[in-house]
């Protein structure tokens, strides 16, 4: 499956579970605002999952703590794009979003910067790791001050670049963790949003 065809499934998804019965309540603004507060929260739980090398996760066994956490960003965006209707993925051009994500990580290195890598083997994982997640947080900051495609693309982007040289197998995990939130209930774990 494509991203494009994942973000339709994740919002409806989204929709039946209740994560969007208050968007028209807050208006676009302040919606928007927490939903990526929301992504950024994703990204403190990945680098807490890198931090603690969680190697699998609590709710799906056949994935890392970290590619789950990968996921939930993604996840998130997705949902985000669908229920904006943002239609990132024709706002895009010259960009293949029709390759798989596995195609979309390998292309994702000829678009970033690679010379990070060599920070990698000089500072070790961890601390790359935290690096690269803290530029995804300054990323995600730009969502209220940019235009969203713009954002979105950065982010994904640079999110891929990441599971391409951490070997996060994200793909799997985007699949893997949809099925597990297609069995959960309403608003599931209780949150309030």
């Amino acid at each position: 499956m494509i991203l494009e065809e994942m973000g339709i499934e994740i919002h409806k998804n989204a929709l039946a579970k209740g994560f969007w019965d208050n968007d028209k309540i807050l208006g676009y603004q302040d919606d928007l605002c927490l939903r990526v507060a929301l992504v950024h929260s994703e990204l403190s739980e990945l680098l807490e999952a890198v931090r603690k090398h969680i190697k699998v996760s609590e709710h799906i066994t056949e994935i890392s703590g970290t590619e789950e956490e990968v996921a939930d960003c993604v996840i998130r965006l997705l949902d985000m794009n669908e229920g904006y209707n943002w239609k990132f993925f024709e706002c895009i051009s010259g960009f293949d979003w029709s390759k798989s994500i596995s195609q979309l990580v390998v292309l994702a290195h000829s678009i970033v910067d690679n010379s990070t890598l060599e920070r990698l083997y000089l500072i070790g994982y961890e601390n790359h790791c935290g690096i690269e997640i803290g530029i995804l947080h300054r990323i995600l900051s730009e969502f209220l001050m940019n235009d969203a495609c713009i954002t979105m693309y950065k982010f994904i982007i640079h999110l891929f670049y990441c599971c391409g040289i951490y070997g996060w197998n994200i793909e799997k995990a985007i699949e893997l963790k949809m099925n597990y939130n297609l069995s959960r209930s309403k608003m599931h774990g209780g949150k309030a949003f």
